[in-house]
């Protein structure tokens, strides 16, 4: 008879139990894989939480800042070459 047949390693763990935990009593929890309600509203909280889009500091409410013009791309679509080269910063 083979080690496997004769569960060998299932009897050794269960005298090692027995020996070592003898007269204690043994707890295990049991968690279900499954999401609950209240883990599911704690989840959606968290991410209204980052999707709130917070304001700076003292800016408007109706203009939301002040304009800053047209970009150098929207004024270039007027502008002759010549006029382009000389927007353009030089450091």
């Amino acid at each position: 008879m083979g080690f496997s047949e004769a569960k060998l390693s299932t009897r050794i763990d269960e005298a090692l139990i027995k020996h070592g935990y003898a007269g204690k009593q043994m707890w295990h929890v049991s968690r279900d894989s499954m999401v609950s309600e209240a883990q599911q509203k704690s989840v959606l909280k968290k991410q209204a939480a980052t999707l709130v889009k917070k304001r700076k500091r003292g800016a408007s409410i109706e203009g939301e800042g002040a304009s800053k013009g047209a970009s150098r791309s929207e004024k270039q679509v007027t502008m002759k070459l010549e006029q382009m080269l000389q927007a353009l910063p030089r450091d």
